[in-house]
């Protein structure tokens, strides 16, 4: 139901002196108020990670602390049993060590590639000395068996050259698909292990570590909460009566147990247009001004002002009786004259009905 809040009453309250025995008269006033609407809700980070199984797993690692920031994509909680997480770093070294042998500056490949430059190098002095002694031959300055010994070795060296080529070749895809297979291993088991690292989706500061290692906690349970501590939000849930009040862009007046001499103030920045049927409430979030070191999940009191300076008769608090009346003086003597009040504060009360415009009202005994 709509409600309004008394702000700012800028005037000094017509108390005066009156009757024999000096009681304190009030003449009802008209002053400026601003028109609210009621909402409860809670304070939570603008961003918000909760960390959550997916199925019921134990607890192997928690790698955070509370009071920690961490960046987003880092591992925070690692599910499951120790056997897994060995059997993950046996794969892991698996991999590291295919590729460190693919690499081409290890020993095993510089060797060969020694052999290789070796008979390279073997391979054109042979068939240089091939064609020579073919050309000498021609001529007679040398045997042909000589010059056929030359091409002989010519040819061996260069069965010898493109042999270790092979080799290479052949080696270097062995290992690229020792590389594959191995990734391909890791690949397979960590798809059997999807969901059990919980990894953080934002950057920011550790609110909550609700579970401790080793435990058991079922599925979809919350086990750490993570959010920007420096912008904060509320979310208020307001009666399906008022929703019809609230727009963006207006101002929310809140307090939360944890400050409780404070009152701080947030805009409406986003209504969920959907009704909860078990409330029959609406959502509605407003982004808190300023930077505040608030506890998340904090109970909040507030009141949304949906219009400002608004006319209202007022009287002090002290001046209303139990039930709702105050006494007025008339001809028959002094009576209990019922009203009807609206909003109350430590201070003042709306007065909707009951009273007039500059009518005297006058204060209990005792008050």
């Amino acid at each position: 139901m709509k409600t309004t809040t008394l702000i700012g009453i800028g005037m000094a309250c017509a108390l005066l002196a009156a009757c024999s025995d000096a009681e304190e008269v009030y003449t009802v006033q008209e002053r400026l108020i601003n028109e609210g609407v009621y909402a409860s809700g809670e304070i939570l980070p603008v961003e918000l990670d909760i960390l959550k199984p997916t199925q019921p797993d134990r607890i192997l690692k928690i790698m955070v602390e509370e009071g920690q920031t961490v960046s987003s994509g880092e591992t925070v909680i690692i599910l499951g049993s120790e056997s897994e997480q060995q059997q993950l770093s046996l794969l892991q070294q698996q991999v590291a060590i295919a590729r460190q042998n693919l690499n081409e500056e290890e020993a095993l490949f510089g060797e060969i590639k020694g052999k290789i430059r070796l008979a390279e190098t073997q391979f054109l002095h042979d068939s240089i000395e091939a064609v020579k002694n073919r050309e000498l031959a021609t001529e007679k300055a040398v045997s042909q068996r000589e010059a056929d010994r030359s091409i002989l070795q010519a040819a061996t060296s260069s069965a010898h050259y493109h042999n270790l080529q092979r080799q290479y070749e052949s080696l270097r895809r062995e290992l690229e698909n020792e590389v594959l297979q191995r990734e391909k291993d890791l690949a397979q088991f960590q798809h059997t292990r999807q969901g059990k690292e919980l990894k953080s989706k934002i950057s920011g500061k550790v609110f909550s570590v609700y579970r401790r290692e080793g435990e058991l906690p079922q599925a979809f349970e919350p086990l750490v909460m993570i959010g920007d501590g420096s912008r904060f939000k509320l979310e208020l849930l307001i009666d399906e009566r008022d929703i019809a009040l609230i727009r963006p862009g207006q101002k929310v007046l809140f307090e939360t147990d944890p400050f409780p001499e404070s009152q701080f103030e947030a805009t409406v920045s986003r209504i969920n247009p959907v009704l909860q049927k078990e409330t029959r409430s609406f959502m509605v979030e407003a982004l808190v001004d300023g930077s505040h070191d608030f506890f998340p999940q904090s109970t909040a009191e507030a009141t949304i002002i949906v219009r400002e300076k608004t006319p209202a008769l007022v009287i002090p608090n002290d001046y209303l009786l139990e039930g709702d009346s105050v006494i007025v003086e008339t001809v028959d003597g002094r009576v209990s004259q019922k009203v009807r009040t609206g909003i109350k504060t430590g201070e003042w009360v709306e007065i909707k009905s009951g009273l007039s415009l500059n009518e005297g009202i006058l204060k209990p005994k005792g008050k």
